[in-house]
């Protein structure tokens, strides 16, 4: 209790309005929204001379990424290291598939 009486917040008072600042915590929706049909492309990318396609094999035969663990970087530090390691590796699972019990 206040000396006064209870305390009366303005805001918290039934069917009391509130002030215009806290009507809401969402945002616009005003907010301009590019047309899909708009050029948005940088003067700076210019692609006239472009060719459409041109890497388009390269990537159809895929390509597999590996994520070197770093404590190996030392011994593997660069892609032809890695296949000669597992070159060989792959020889010797060969290998092994071949023996019968294995």
């Amino acid at each position: 209790m206040w000396p006064n009486g209870p305390r009366e917040r303005g805001s918290s008072l039934p069917g009391t309005p509130r002030d215009e600042s806290e009507d809401s915590m969402k945002k616009s929706t005003s907010q301009h929204r590019p047309d899909p049909d708009e050029d948005t492309l940088r003067p700076e990318y210019d692609f006239t001379g472009g060719v459409r396609g041109v890497t388009a094999g390269r990537y159809r035969e895929g390509s597999n990424v590996v994520v070197v663990d770093p404590a190996v970087l030392d011994v593997f530090p660069d892609e032809d290291s890695v296949n000669e390691a597992l070159r060989a590796l792959a020889e010797v699972v060969r290998r092994g598939r071949g023996r019968p019990g294995a």
